[in-house]
Order: C-alpha cells, then sequence, then structure tokens
C-alpha cells in the first residue's frame, strides 16, 4: 500500500514528497514518459505531445484562414465529429467536411484559453470561439489514428458556456 503525504495513492501521479517515488523502480507500474504521449488503448501508437499540439495550433489557424483545405489535411477519411458532445456525431471525411464549412463561412475564430493536455493517443484543449455578440467557451478532445490523423473530435460545451460581448 503507498500513500504520499498529498493523499495520492498512485505513485506515478503523486505531488511533493511523492515525487520522489515517480523515480523508482517500482514493479507493476509504466510511467508515461513525457515529451512523448504513450497509447492507452490497443493501438500501437507514440506520438509526441509536441506533434499533437501543433494539430491543435492548425486547427486554430484552419478558422483564422477560413481554410478547408487544413481541415482536410488534419482529420482522417473516417473521423467522426461529435459537436457539442450529445449531439448526432458527424460521421466520414464528407460529413466532417460539411459541417466545418458551415463552421468556417459564420466567421467564427478561435482562441486558445489554456494550454494543450496531452495523455495517450488524444490532446484536450480549452478555448473560446469568438463571433460577432458571442463567444463560446469550448474544451475539445482530439484523438489521434495510426498515421497521426485526428479520428475523433469531441467538443464539450453547452449554453452554459455562451456569452454575449
Amino acid at each position: 500500500f503507498f500513500q504520499a503525504e498529498d493523499g495520492i495513492r498512485d505513485p506515478l501521479w503523486s505531488r511533493g514528497l511523492g515525487l520522489l517515488y515517480k523515480f523508482l523502480e517500482i514493479p507493476g507500474f509504466t510511467r508515461i514518459a513525457m515529451p512523448h504521449c504513450v497509447a492507452t488503448n490497443n493501438e500501437d501508437i507514440s506520438m509526441e505531445a509536441n506533434t499533437m499540439i501543433a494539430m491543435v495550433h492548425r486547427y486554430v489557424e484552419a478558422f483564422e484562414k477560413q481554410d478547408m483545405d487544413i481541415i482536410k489535411e488534419i482529420y482522417s477519411q473516417d473521423a467522426l465529429v461529435e459537436d457539442p458532445v450529445g449531439t448526432d456525431v458527424h460521421t466520414g471525411i464528407d460529413a466532417v467536411c460539411a459541417f466545418y464549412e458551415g463552421a468556417l463561412k459564420s466567421g467564427a475564430k478561435l482562441a486558445l484559453s489554456g494550454e494543450p493536455r496531452c495523455s495517450g493517443n488524444a490532446v484536450a484543449f480549452p478555448f473560446q470561439v469568438q463571433m460577432p455578440g458571442i463567444a463560446i467557451d469550448i474544451i475539445d478532445v482530439f484523438e489521434f489514428n495510426a498515421e497521426g490523423k485526428v479520428n475523433s473530435m469531441k467538443a464539450y460545451w453547452s449554453d452554459g458556456n455562451m456569452k454575449s460581448v
């Protein structure tokens, strides 16, 4: 039984003096070595965090430039987009592109509002969508396939995240 002074019982995630335990060899523990993000599912994906974060910046750039070619570049052919979570899923690159054509034509601009976070084959990032008269605070999660393309995007937001500007 392990418990650090911060109350966390997992030596991988503990802080403070528990940090000492992260550098010990503990049988049965697999550590995530940053800056690499290690796959947590059955796919054999080992993708640099910097690569995933660069993809987030390309996504923001697509809105800045209203550039559908960037959208086509970052998404896989069988991509899924659920925006917001709980609504209909856009399946396949054609449906994904149709969804983004409307979003890009709306004049929406994206501004990151925090640092992207990588884990496994995914990156989560907070941002604000800015449109005339309205702003929406959103968290998107991209999951990547073995080719480094976005295979799934889920957007987390609701009416409570919208405000008049």
